[in-house]
């Protein structure tokens, strides 16, 4: 008797803004892998997340830069007794401070009473100032404002890095789960199809033991088979089922809504070819690991900002040397009978302070614990680069160890499927048993659901080389 079996075609899936779209309620749709991860990039939250990464590494530089943002001040003082005015005073100044270590006064002053300390006293107009102020030793190369905003424009960078291995982390999850979710659906397949094949063989036995042409014991061989392809069946389903809501926890709608993998949702059942890596592909991913791999650039970074550190302790071992200068003239310049800026380099302010530690300790021992951390961050990116390039080559090893797996797997299917046929030729002669042919059936469901299995450790392989580079899954 010759057993024809149908398989189901399957229409395109697409994409709408929102959700999956189905075309109608008994259409099936095939979710690639491609456009999978496309979905998870597009609205998971944790891809979501990773956007605020930027914004959060600008916010921080901004905040760095308050160290230069110029400050207007005001203070204003006054005491009065039984109706005598004992002192006002008030001044009002603008600091503008620079890159390199100085900073801009201007301002105005204004104080009278009959209680004045001597210092206080100016001229009845007000007095009106403009000067600065510099350290000449410690300070002057390289101060706190500076080396935090020197430190802060890595963030960026920083934030980048985290970004792709946020990502990364996040797609290679995804790519796993889906590969699962295909090698149950293929196994699934297998198991239906062998239960359709065991269910017509069982009742040709039947018609043909009723007939005289076989024992009725043969009919109990038959429905065995089917029984034991039914429970592997129902198991497989439930594994099937399982896997589509593992993968399920990866898509969600633009509006943050979950979407779920229902009976309709199918994977690309389209056949997996081999996808060898070239020796010249391996050496440029390794390459583009030991600069690109998040890890990497965050190690990288981490010790250009300890180099700045560093160079901010050794400052601060110099003495203290602060000037501050200033010109001074009668009133404000925009007062009536006042000439703009009309400073007499003979009327001025000076001030200078000096100081430093005998035996600077804290900043010796600051200086030799910047020096620890910077060579501990050093060990830890040569050990690091090493990881990264021996987690490739590894990858890239099982990789083509898969593929050889692969190839000699579908020889194997194809000879169990010779078996299988010669097998049950010879049973239609009456030359073997029906014992020896499910035998054969079942050696070849599971040869090609090993084969699957194979497949699936492939694409999940293929994906982890990109994973260990640094390189973003698309």
């Amino acid at each position: 008797m010759k057993i024809v079996v149908g398989f189901v075609l399957f229409s395109l899936f697409f994409f709408g803004d929102n959700k999956l779209i189905a075309s109608s309620s008994d259409s099936t749709k095939i979710l690639t892998f491609d456009d999978f991860l496309e979905l998870v990039l597009r609205n998971h939250p944790v891809a979501q997340q990773s956007e605020l990464l930027d914004d959060k590494a600008k916010q921080e530089l901004r905040v760095s830069r308050n160290g230069f943002d110029p400050y207007v001040y005001s203070k204003y003082n006054k005491k009065q007794f039984e109706g005598k005015n004992y002192y006002s005073l008030w001044e009002t100044y603008l600091t503008i401070p620079t890159w390199f270590g100085t900073s801009f006064k201007t301002g105005y002053e204004e104080d009278f009473g009959i209680n004045l300390n001597l210092d206080n006293l100016v001229p009845s107009q007000g007095l009106s100032y403009i000067g600065l102020s510099s350290s000449l030793l410690q300070g002057l190369v390289i101060d706190e404002r500076r080396a935090i905003l020197r430190q802060a424009q890595f963030f960026p960078k920083l934030a980048e890095a985290e970004k792709v291995k946020l990502l990364n982390k996040l797609l290679l999850n995804a790519a796993k789960e889906y590969w699962e979710w295909w090698f149950h659906y293929k196994k699934l397949q297998q198991y239906v199809v062998g239960y359709n094949f065991a269910d017509i063989r069982f009742k040709a036995t039947l018609e043909r033991a009723k007939q005289g042409d076989l024992s009725m014991i043969d009919t109990v061989e038959a429905i065995m088979q089917m029984q034991n392809i039914e429970v592997l069946r129902n198991q497989s389903e439930l594994d099937y089922k399982n896997s589509s809501l593992m993968l399920s926890n990866f898509l969600w709608n633009t509006d943050k809504t979950p979407l779920e993998i229902n009976q309709l949702i199918i994977p690309d059942s389209t056949e997996i070819g081999i996808q060898s890596i070239s020796k010249q592909s391996l050496d440029s991913l390794v390459s583009f690991a030991i600069i690109n791999h998040p890890e990497i650039v965050k190690l990288e970074t981490k010790i250009k900002q300890l180099e700045i550190e560093r160079r901010l302790v050794i400052n601060k071992i110099l003495p203290k040397l602060n000037v501050d200068y200033g010109l001074q003239q009668r009133g404000f310049y925009n007062q009536p009978n006042v000439e703009p800026i009309n400073y007499n380099f003979n009327n001025f302010k000076i001030a200078a302070t000096f100081s430093t530690p005998i035996f600077l300790r804290a900043e010796r021992g600051k200086l030799q614990l910047t020096k620890l951390k910077l060579q501990d961050s050093r060990f830890e990116f040569k050990q690091t680069n090493r990881e990264v390039i021996n987690s490739v080559y590894s990858s890239y090893n099982e990789y083509t160890t898969l593929e050889k797996l692969i190839i000699i797997q579908q020889k194997l299917v194809q000879n169990s499927d010779k078996l299988r046929i010669a097998e049950q030729t010879r049973f239609d002669n009456g030359e073997s048993s029906l014992f020896l042919v499910n035998t054969r059936d079942m050696a070849l469901i599971n040869s090609r659901i090993k084969l699957f299995e194979l497949e699936t450790k492939y694409q999940k392989s293929k994906n982890t080389i990109s994973w260990s580079a640094g390189k973003m899954l698309r």
